[in-house]
């Protein structure tokens, strides 16, 4: 579908000549099927529609210059300079035909336009779009948006020059430390305007009709695969995702044979279906509390690589938000599930910190501060100096999730007059929830990597005292990190051909202080 956009072809709306030469082109970093040239011709054409519209003069409109801005998982990005002085940021699509989504690129459009227009974000800027098109039958050759090239400061490229380890500190941890406390503030502040309850009561991701009226549809995910939808509740979109994952397995499963499973994906399928019914079981007692059950716009791509900031406002402590970018995936969730830290605050152990058992999250950072956690490797007097900086990188990583949370909280207070004080401090109480949806809106191989804490998690809510359990408005809270240092609450007999180490693996652990249940008054 083609919106906004007049493409050149016939003899009366032939492409004017353009002071670029195919060898320039032919250097910019693209994929084989883009037609740079083509993308021009387009951005020209919309221009040349823009400015006919209003009497203005096209006869001398020309494409000055193109040049690379930089690339992500899904888009290469550039930017046009015309003879009118306009400038375009052009995103184009860099996924094959196979795996492009127009529902999802329409979705995430209408997101945008959504945050210009509703006026609930006055502190969020994002691009205006001016043309998109969502076919690879274009002179462009893949699908492509045109918006407002915005000038700001971008952190995604920060390295550090004096480190011999330059590409594991980009982003948040390249930036100087004296300057990491205004960025996370600044993150803290975006992410409560992003807050603001939506006039919206069904969970999913945006979409926008012809006449600008803006609904919920189907929920998309950032590489824009839709995940069904819209959905009336939480527990609604859980129990729809953990059936697709059942038959999605079963159907894998049965054409596998033992030896095609990795040792790490091995299971029976007695243990296929025990966690099915352990997850179906737990759905109720994640039933999100009221406090957190506003339902608001998240971004799951936030990121600095995503957050352009005005230049001048970097030198002082307070760094304004110039825009934010890339929308994909965009969707309507209920506070509890909304509240994630921006990716450059997560931490996921690797070496020298690698091994625990909680390392595969996505969603929920990894607490390096457990010094004696029995699955994850200490940095020892043997290591180098560079596993030393990386470690205590991880651990002020820990401290600065700490000043977020609470930056957040009073942010809630000044945007939007909330100090409600559960939702204050939503970023303690949403873990455990991040995790058991990040489980249930996974494929059942989500069910393999965790595999212990759906376990443990089942037997540690099994075992609490007579009512006690999760359910209705009470609050599930727990530890970080599992330790298996702690008595078992049933023994599983296991199989003659089980070793020790895979029977110790997926055993329950004896219900204790470390998951607590909260009621909410």
């Amino acid at each position: 579908m083609i919106h906004l956009a007049t493409y050149p072809g016939s003899q009366n709306d032939r492409p004017l000549p353009l002071p670029l030469d195919e060898q320039h082109l032919s250097s910019l970093p693209q994929a084989k099927r883009f037609n740079l040239r083509g993308l021009i011709d387009c951005s020209t054409g919309h221009l040349s529609e823009r400015q006919s519209k209003v009497g203005g003069d096209i006869s001398s409109l020309v494409c000055l210059s193109i040049s690379f801005l930089g690339r992500g998982d899904f888009n290469y990005v550039y930017r046009l300079e015309f003879s009118d002085g306009t400038q375009l940021a052009a995103s184009v699509s860099s996924a094959s035909e196979q795996d492009y989504s127009p529902a999802a690129k329409e979705s995430e459009i209408a997101t945008m336009r959504f945050v210009r227009e509703s006026g609930l974000y006055p502190d969020v800027s994002v691009p205006q779009v001016y043309a998109w098109n969502t076919i690879f039958e274009s002179p462009a050759g893949v699908p492509y948006v045109l918006m407002d090239f915005i000038k700001g400061t971008a952190f995604n490229l920060a390295v550090r020059d004096d480190d011999s380890d330059p590409g594991w500190y980009r982003g948040l941890r390249a930036v100087p430390e004296s300057q990491q406390v205004a960025l996370v503030k600044a993150m803290a502040r975006l992410k409560a305007s992003l807050s603001k309850p939506v006039p919206f009561t069904e969970i999913g991701s945006l979409v926008v009709d012809s006449s600008g009226t803006f609904s919920v549809g189907p929920l998309m995910a950032v590489d824009g695969e839709s995940l069904g939808g819209p959905y009336k509740s939480v527990e609604d979109m859980w129990r729809e995702s953990h059936e697709e994952c059942l038959l999605g397995g079963i159907e894998e499963c049965c054409d596998r044979t033992e030896e095609s499973f990795t040792p790490f994906e091995r299971f029976t399928p007695h243990d296929f279906m025990d966690r099915y019914q352990k997850l179906s079981a737990l759905i109720p007692h994640f039933k999100i509390p009221e406090p957190y059950t506003p339902l608001v716009l998240h971004h799951p791509d936030l990121a600095l690589r995503n957050i352009f900031f005005d230049e001048e406002s970097l030198l002082s402590d307070d760094p304004k938000v110039a825009c934010v970018i890339d929308w994909s995936g965009a969707q309507i969730l209920p506070l509890m599930l909304a509240s994630c830290f921006p990716l450059d605050m997560v931490s996921t152990p690797s070496n020298p910190l690698e091994g625990p058992a909680e390392r595969t999250w996505y969603s929920v950072p990894y607490d390096s501060t457990y010094f004696r956690d029995t699955d994850k490797t200490m940095v020892q007097e043997r290591d180098s100096l560079r596993e030393a900086k990386r470690y205590r990188c991880e651990i002020r990583l820990f401290y600065l999730r700490g000043l977020f949370g609470a930056h957040y909280g009073q942010q809630i207070v000044k945007l939007h007059q909330d100090s409600d004080l559960p939702r204050a401090t939503v970023y303690l109480d949403a873990q455990y929830y991040l995790k058991f949806h990040e489980v249930m809106m996974g494929s059942f191989h989500e069910w393999i990597v965790h595999r212990r804490w759906i376990s443990e998690t089942y037997w540690r809510l099994r075992m609490m005292p007579t009512g006690k359990s999760a359910s209705g408005e009470r609050l599930v809270i727990g530890p970080n990190v599992y330790r298996s240092t702690k008595e078992p609450a049933v023994v599983d007999l296991g199989l003659l051909e089980d070793t020790p180490e895979e029977t110790l693996s997926d055993q329950p652990l004896k219900c204790s202080r470390d998951l607590t249940v909260i009621q909410r008054r």
